[in-house]
């Protein structure tokens, strides 16, 4: 007697222990792998991080801005899950451990300026249907530095910002800006405003 009910007591359990700890009958659910992509977003030089994969045991540190991604008059400000900007900040050096998704490199501005367009000339001959000719080009007058750009001590104003030539430096735009040490003029500036750089103590 001892001897079958040993064997049955194990054909109970046995199956029992299979059903709750194996993979098929309600034991640990499947591990979620994600993979990580960077995107420059406008970079204009340097080159996005290479992707990363992982699960959600082995979470990745998220890179930093490893290919030295570059804007002209902006700062690298770390990722954002949109690339507006205005979705989920992430920093570099943080661990993720998914889902899948697209990081965008989130750029900060250092310039406060304004687009110029010339004016149209007026249409040819006086004819009141024609219309002007379009506008053919416009440019930048930087205006001063955001609260980031008053930050540094070296500020190099670019040639061109978004595509549009840097021409003029307006009234005012540096004053007492005491944490400038240098600034480099690039070629295309032809007009620097009164007192652009006044109280500049450091420069």
């Amino acid at each position: 007697m001892r001897k079958y009910a040993v064997i049955s007591l194990l054909a109970i359990f046995i199956p029992l222990f299979f059903l709750c700890c194996g993979d098929g009958g309600g034991g640990a659910d499947a591990v979620e792998a994600f993979t990580i992509e960077y995107n420059g977003n406008g970079a204009e030089s340097g080159t996005a991080p290479a992707p990363q994969s992982g699960d959600e045991n082995y979470p990745q540190v998220l890179s930093d801005n490893v290919g030295n991604l570059a804007k002209n008059g902006y700062l690298f400000d770390g990722w954002n899950s949109l690339s507006d900007g205005r979705g989920i900040d992430y920093a570099p050096g943080i661990p993720y451990s998914g889902p899948d998704i697209i990081l965008y490199a989130k750029w900060a501005a250092i310039f406060d300026y304004e687009l110029i367009a010339p004016a149209s000339p007026s249409p040819a001959g006086g004819d009141a249907e024609q219309k002007a000719p379009p506008v053919s080009y416009q440019y930048i007058k930087t205006k001063g530095l955001t609260s980031r750009g008053k930050l540094l001590a070296n500020i190099d104003i670019p040639a061109k910002i978004n595509g549009y030539e840097v021409r003029e430096i307006g009234d005012n735009a540096f004053q007492n800006c005491s944490n400038i040490e240098t600034v480099t003029v690039p070629e295309t500036v032809t007009s620097i405003g009164a007192g652009a750089f006044a109280g500049c103590a450091n420069l």
